[in-house]
């Protein structure tokens, strides 16, 4: 069973006990077991050290378990936890201790695929003689570098293909295993994995292993799809319907050894946004860092709640609205002193404010509410008449059954902005996961910008009118600043301090 051992100096140091037919046995059944106690990787310095994946590492050992039960695994990570050598070393003891395995890896370019594969390479050729297959692939020269992309085990009929990124990758292999490395910074992601997929067997299973980068993209769009499943504190996230990625999310407080004190002394060298993007404290720190966000302030995981109003809650709601041509966008708030709970929202693609306003009085009946008794904040600009019907889109919200304010008072965007990020700052502002429309603005809406001398770019103090995630924002932000007016703001967000919402929303009384 022993194949080519490499050269001496290459293995230096590791001397081999005999395993017994229960160690062996062990090591072929588990993954984890495989890679812990027989696997040798490159460490600090290039020096050979054990993979141990166990004890403080405990986060690769989940991991490793979580590519071996799973068909489809989705990871993000910060960097270097040891996590592409994990899926490197996962694939090694597929191909090794299972008959007719083949695994492709996918890599961003040419040096990046070598690289996979050399990793593999330097496993295998440090593993116990019982474990080590022999190879079907060798160089000529046993001192010759490690360059081959293939890695065939002739006796289990299994093989390891690594190869770059290209739109036909790996298409005329059949693969019981995929395994694709920083999908985010690929440039055709969506037609790689769509080409691949097919080329999977029955029981074919894939694994992405990616940084991030920014909000939007292949990478972006399936960890979204799949991050209901994922909650704060979890490593692997739950396990979701069948043809869906199991979630994971790594942070940089994972890998042993990193304090506080480190992560800050590394910030004050990359700077806040590098910092959040290589190593991020959640996902959203994640997608945040390649991105110009206005509301860095906002995230999902901590400001999304799983819950709606309590339909016995005595705090006063009120509504607001923003018509959009393409997209309105209307939001039902309860306010808890300095607290803003927005727990509804509903969207109208290409319709009229009579859509809208119908909307809106439908959705407060759906919480027990009287239109005519919730006090409803549109946009300002609503009161300039329509020169064919003579209405205003105030007077047409009012025929819908809406309690309607149609006095002048005007916030500015830079105020709204403002009041709505010391809201996120101070926990003070926290919305349902029936809000999707205006999760997604706060998390990805971008500053506004103009051209400056030379070429350059100037930002001003509110987000970008893209047609879309201003929506949402104009509309909570017509509410939020009516509630909470600029000169009152800071006096009403010092008056009481607390950490979560009044009543708790967590639990079953509030669904979540």
């Amino acid at each position: 069973m022993a194949g080519h051992s490499g050269s001496r100096a290459e293995i230096a140091g590791i001397e081999h006990k005999p395993l017994t037919t229960e160690q062996l046995a062990a090591a072929s059944l588990d993954p984890c077991i495989f890679i812990d106690r027989h696997c040798y990787i490159r460490g600090k310095g290039g020096r050979q050290e054990r993979f141990r994946i166990t004890g403080k590492w405990g986060f690769q050992s989940e991991v490793v378990q979580c590519f071996d039960e799973e068909d489809l695994t989705l990871v993000l990570k910060a960097r270097q936890l040891g996590i592409s050598w994990s899926a490197d070393a996962y694939a090694l003891w597929l191909t090794s201790c299972n008959q007719g395995q083949t695994v492709i890896i996918l890599s961003q370019g040419q040096r990046e695929s070598k690289e996979e594969m050399r990793r593999i390479r330097y496993m295998h050729k440090r593993l116990p003689p019982e474990l080590k297959r022999r190879t079907g692939v060798e160089a000529q020269d046993s001192h010759a570098p490690d360059t081959t992309e293939h890695l065939e085990f002739p006796d289990m009929d299994s093989r390891i293909i690594s190869l770059p990124s290209t739109e036909h990758a790996g298409t005329s292999y059949t693969a019981t295993l995929v395994i694709i490395h920083e999908l985010a910074k690929i440039t055709m992601a969506a037609s790689l994995v769509a080409a691949i997929t097919p080329t999977m067997a029955d029981s074919g299973r894939m694994i992405i292993v990616s940084t991030a980068l920014g909000f939007s993209g292949t990478f972006y769009d399936y960890w979204q799809n799949n991050a209901d499943r994922w909650h704060t504190g979890q490593i692997v996230g739950d396990r979701g319907i069948e043809g869906t990625f199991r979630p994971v999310f790594i942070p940089w407080s994972a890998r042993p050894g990193r304090t506080q004190a480190w992560y800050e002394a590394t910030k004050r060298n990359l700077g806040e946004k590098k910092m959040k993007q290589e190593y991020p404290a959640t996902p959203t720190e994640a997608f945040q860092g390649a991105a110009e966000q206005v509301f860095d302030e906002f995230d999902r995981y901590s400001h999304v709640l799983d819950a709606s109003r309590h339909p016995g809650s005595n705090y006063e709601v009120i509504g607001c609205c923003d018509m959009g041509v393409s997209h309105a966008y209307g939001h039902l708030i309860e306010v808890q002193g300095p607290m803003a709970f927005i727990f509804d929202e509903v969207h109208v693609e290409n319709g009229t404010v009579e859509d809208l306003g119908t909307a809106m009085a439908d959705l407060m009946r759906h919480h027990g509410l009287d239109p005519s008794e919730i006090m409803v904040y549109p946009d300002p600009a609503g009161v300039a008449r329509n020169p064919q019907t003579l209405q205003t889109d105030i007077d047409v919200l009012k025929e819908c059954g809406l309690l309607v304010d149609d006095s002048s008072n005007k916030v500015s965007p830079a105020q709204r902005v403002e009041i709505i990020k010391n809201k996120l700052k101070r926990n003070h502002f926290w919305l349902s996961q029936d809000c999707p429309g205006l999760a997604d603005a706060l998390e990805k809406a971008e500053w506004k910008t103009r051209a400056g001398p030379g070429g350059t770019k100037i930002r001003e103090d509110t987000y970008a009118k893209d047609g879309l995630y201003e929506h949402p924002l104009d509309s909570a932000g017509y509410g939020l600043s009516r509630i909470y007016p600029p000169n009152t703001a800071v006096a009403i967000e010092t008056e009481v301090a607390v950490a979560t919402p009044v009543g708790s929303y967590s639990g079953s009384e509030y669904g979540g």
